[in-house]
């Protein structure tokens, strides 16, 4: 995604986003997150696009499937995920 976005909630199957712009549900695109200091790259398809701010700055809420995520990437989650449980 080219547009900046931030991470609301993260899982090993995909990530809930919020934005500023609309992404059709069902498109494909990369995406590079900044996770434990690195910025693994996976390839996601929109499943779900919600509007949730008001016109003519709103928001949106978009779910996004990782695409065969690289190991990477699940490994970091995983860790993430796991260090917020002992918090």
């Amino acid at each position: 995604m080219a547009e900046p976005a931030r991470v609301l909630n993260i899982s090993s199957s995909g990530a809930l986003l919020e934005t500023s712009v609309p992404i059709a549900v069902g498109s494909v695109r990369p995406m590079t997150l900044m996770i434990e200091g690195q910025t693994p790259q996976v390839k996601t398809c929109v499943r779900r696009v919600v509007e949730v701010g008001r016109k003519p700055q709103g928001s949106y809420e978009i779910g996004v499937e990782f695409v065969s995520p690289p190991e990477q990437l699940t490994a970091s989650v995983a860790n993430l995920i796991a260090s917020s449980r002992r918090d």
